[in-house]
């Protein structure tokens, strides 16, 4: 068997024959824009990388962007800099920061719903390790015990419920517990 390329057969109009491809079917298709700052999920991507390397790991960004009144942001780009919705994402990610959150959003409460929902989160923490076979000290159940849970969740445990919604509230954290 005879193989044409496909401008030969087209140009002098041959009988069929089989033909190579006009175009290879293993070439990658290049982005009309080689910027990867263009194409949104790389961009974050890379602005989360670039971050993280720039302040040597999340710890630093968290404690950097925990007081924003104070400009320590350093001179680079513009679209570089994390943006808001981009530090609540590394908090919710960083299991000691968000347990932390949960844990001090419990003790400043001033609602049913708002310990509810840290109860919650926290709960989700623990089920994405149980999940993931998560043991050991960086699990969330060992980073929960280095903090300070007993002050947060004691008050609730030390008053007697008042009414229906202070029950639901205490059957909540005792089984959180």
């Amino acid at each position: 068997p005879i193989s044409l390329p496909v401008v030969v057969t087209q140009r002098y109009n041959l009988v069929k024959v089989a033909v190579h491809h006009a175009v290879s079917p293993y070439c990658t298709v290049v982005p009309s824009s080689s910027d990867p700052m263009t194409l949104r999920p790389l961009s974050d991507m890379l602005k989360v990388a670039w971050n993280l390397a720039w302040y040597q790991g999340i710890d630093q960004i968290l404690d950097q962007n925990r007081y924003p009144e104070i400009d320590t942001s350093p001179g680079f780009l513009e679209n570089l800099k994390l943006l808001l919705v981009d530090i609540v994402v590394l908090k919710a990610a960083h299991v000691t920061s968000g347990l932390q959150e949960c844990l001090i959003s419990i003790t400043q409460a001033v609602s049913h719903s708002v310990v509810s929902a840290s109860l919650t989160s926290m709960r989700l923490y623990l089920l994405n390790d149980k999940l993931a076979l998560k043991r050991g000290t960086d699990s969330s159940i060992s980073i929960l015990h280095q903090l300070e849970w007993q002050t947060a969740l004691g008050r609730f445990l030390q008053v007697l419920p008042a009414c229906v919604e202070d029950e639901k509230l205490l059957a909540d954290v005792m089984a959180f517990l």
